[in-house]
């Protein structure tokens, strides 16, 4: 099933707004070290620049992710001791909605998905497209670094922008923009406290620096009273 579901480009097109892949593999291991092609490793460099390893039939997989994967609940669906075995889980309660035994086709596969799907979405109702949850964490991310550069309207602008759409009201995107929001707010106050310990010549132009960068944190009226009353010290 790996080249005729996995390797398939209707099914990854599919999967991206309708499955989460959870591989559990045995006896990786042995093919390592008998040679096995579909078990050759490539080296690269992650996220954070550092060199890693990872498998071929499974980009992005390395081999000790593989196997914390096989030891967790994933691996222990299969009770059939035959393979391929295909669960479906339902996402909510971790129990198995349906499984498939021996190989399926894509179209199979995908049929077996939908259907689960309509059960799960009556249930408890359509679930957040992956295209948002990305944007949230793309603003999220790009918050901070608008923090890092002390540009905190900036921040907040961003996650307001990330907010619109049909789906801006869901309850785990809210809190999770929420949540940003306030860090960004935290950050600009641990910033304002620090400027007001300054020696009030370098206090009165960092405060002018940074009000302009405080109209949605709901700091700006703290810092013009801050300088003001440098003003009339």
């Amino acid at each position: 099933m790996h080249s005729a579901v996995l390797q398939n480009k209707k099914y990854i097109k599919f999967a991206e707004d309708n499955t989460v892949e959870v591989l559990s593999l045995s006896r990786l291991e042995e093919g390592i070290e008998k040679g096995d092609q579909k078990a050759a490793k490539y080296k690269t460099k992650d996220a954070e620049g550092k060199e890693v390893e990872y498998m071929v039939s499974w980009p992005n997989l390395s081999l000790e992710m593989i196997q914390a994967i096989n030891q967790s609940k994933a691996g222990q669906f299969n009770k059939t001791g035959k393979i391929p075995y295909t669960s479906i889980v339902n996402p909510h309660t971790q129990e198995e909605m349906a499984q498939l035994l021996g190989g399926r086709s894509a179209k199979q596969l995908m049929e077996s998905v939908e259907e689960a799907r309509k059960k799960l979405e009556e249930e408890h109702g359509k679930g957040l497209a992956r295209q948002v949850i990305a944007r949230c964490d793309d603003a999220i991310a790009k918050a901070k670094q608008a923090v890092a550069d002390d540009n905190w309207d900036g921040a907040i602008a961003l996650l307001e922008k990330a907010g619109l759409g049909d789906q801006k009201t869901h309850e785990v995107l809210a809190a999770k923009l929420k949540q940003a929001q306030d860090d960004v707010v935290a950050a600009a106050r641990a910033r304002f406290d620090e400027v007001k310990a300054m020696e009030a010549k370098d206090q009165k132009r960092e405060l002018n620096r940074i009000i302009s960068k405080n109209k949605k944190t709901g700091l700006e009226a703290e810092i013009r009273e801050a300088l003001l009353a440098l003003k009339e010290a």
